[in-house]
């Protein structure tokens, strides 16, 4: 009996250590990846994960004209991209051909408020349009708690998002599939932020913190990519009628071509 309860416990205690070590290798992998990526390591007794995805879509009238149907605009997303205005704040702003800078709505927090901006990579293919950002290219902006609590030294931060468009040309359809008779915007995409709390916030149960972050995250991250489709639609729409605009924006996109 003895002999049996010590080749249990020696078991355990071998399952243990085992557990241990490979616990540790996931930290260390997960740390080697996140110091590469430029994440910060968040130690606190209090960091949140706030995760936020969705979609929206918005029609548009299909033009038969190859210089001002959909394809042709998406197509230049660097310019087109250039100064979109979202609700509570929030800004899409072309920087060069690669990239733009993201100001993400606020999103509150109680009496604490977060604004994010992103530096995100823009890349272009003949039928999507991909941005992604990282945490070594944002800053935290917001409330005075931002500066007092040093919140910009306690985040991390992912912002990836993807348009895709199906374009109408008379019968024809080409950047997707679908059965309809109108043009159409498509975005979907996710973002995740972590933030390490500090006191007195972190005193507050972290079931509500966490549902009252996702909520807060996730209301932000709508009203960008509604109000994203919504106003490249309005865009377009102005781009199509106006061939002065059309040729001033080809100007500007040559001129800023190495």
């Amino acid at each position: 009996m003895l002999s049996n309860f010590k080749s249990v416990q020696e078991a355990c205690a071998s399952r243990s250590f085992l557990q241990h070590r490979i616990q540790r290798m996931r930290l260390g992998r997960r740390t080697l990846t996140g110091a590469a990526a430029g994440y910060k390591v968040l130690s606190g007794p209090c960091v949140i994960k706030m995760t936020a995805e969705g979609s929206s879509q918005c029609s548009v009238s299909p033009q038969n004209d190859s210089k001002t149907n959909l394809q042709e605009y998406m197509s230049h997303a660097a310019e087109n991209f250039a100064n979109i205005e979202l609700p509570m704040g929030g800004k899409i702003s072309s920087l060069d051909q690669s990239h733009i800078e993201l100001v993400i709505p606020r999103i509150q927090l109680f009496d604490v408020w977060l604004q994010p901006k992103a530096q995100a990579e823009l890349s272009t293919f003949p039928e999507k349009i991909v941005f992604a950002s990282r945490t070594d290219n944002c800053r935290l902006d917001g409330s005075h708690h931002v500066q007092q609590f040093k919140l910009d030294e306690r985040f991390n931060l992912d912002v990836n998002m993807q348009f895709t468009w199906r374009n109408i040309i008379g019968n024809s359809r080409s950047g997707g599939e679908g059965t309809t008779s109108t043009s159409t915007i498509f975005a979907e995409g996710n973002m995740v932020l972590e933030v390490d709390i500090p006191p007195p916030f972190s005193f507050i149960p972290r079931s509500v913190l966490q549902s009252t972050a996702n909520t807060a995250l996730s209301a932000s991250f709508s009203l960008i990519l509604n109000s994203f489709v919504n106003r490249l639609a309005q865009d377009y729409s102005a781009w199509a009628q106006n061939p002065q605009l059309r040729k001033l924006r080809l100007q500007a996109e040559t001129k800023a071509l190495p």
